[in-house]
């Protein structure tokens, strides 16, 4: 099911390259073993992105982890997803080198995909200075998606607080502000993942 969301999205922004490029972290490379430490266990980067985690690294557990293929909690079946190993800790992104990017948005469920439901705060940090938002994940198993839509972001923090989370998915582009053709195929990608997977949308950010 992942495989037709990112061919949909890159066959269609392969006919608009342009040098802000858009991605999608997928964490498909960290997909086997089932349970496994991610990065260095304080950072992970792809495709653009690093995913630094607040507590992390050897002599804590490693606890930036990802489910894989075959684990029972795993929201993408055949695919991967990133969480980190302890509650109450916090996940934050960045463009990999520095920089600002457009952050489009990620799937995300509840660590073990059990239908634990709840507000989850994250925050961000732009040209304007820093915001918080916030949105409730829901009781159905499986990702839901979260849209942000957030130009000009130099870092985006995810608390993991309960429940906690595992992430996948994510959206978004080397440019402060996304090129309006790359993105609006990006879009379209997100759509046919939502039909593929019946992913839910989620509340929009309280800048």
């Amino acid at each position: 099911m992942k495989q037709l969301f990112v061919a949909s999205a890159l066959v269609a922004l392969a006919a608009f390259a342009t040098p802000a490029a858009a991605a999608i972290v997928t964490f498909d490379a960290t997909a086997t073993p089932a349970l496994g430490v991610t990065g260095d266990g304080t950072t992970y980067s792809e495709a653009g992105l690093t995913f630094v985690s607040s507590v992390g690294g050897p002599g804590n557990l490693h606890e930036l982890n990802h489910w894989g293929e075959g684990d029972a909690y795993n929201a993408d079946p055949g695919g991967a997803t990133l969480f980190q190993r302890f509650i109450g800790s916090f996940l934050t992104i960045t463009r990999t080198g520095g920089g600002a990017f457009f952050l489009a948005g990620f799937d995300v469920a509840d660590v073990y995909n059990n239908g634990s439901a709840g507000p989850i705060v994250y925050s961000w940090v732009d040209g304007g200075g820093a915001h918080e938002g916030f949105f409730n994940l829901d009781a159905d198993v499986g990702l839901q998606t979260l849209n942000l839509n957030l130009s000009g972001v130099t870092s985006f923090t995810l608390q993991q607080s309960a429940p906690y989370l595992q992430i996948d998915n994510v959206g978004f582009e080397t440019a402060a502000v996304p090129e309006p053709g790359a993105w609006a195929l990006m879009i379209l990608g997100f759509g046919a993942a939502g039909a593929a997977l019946r992913r839910r949308p989620s509340a929009q950010p309280a800048g």
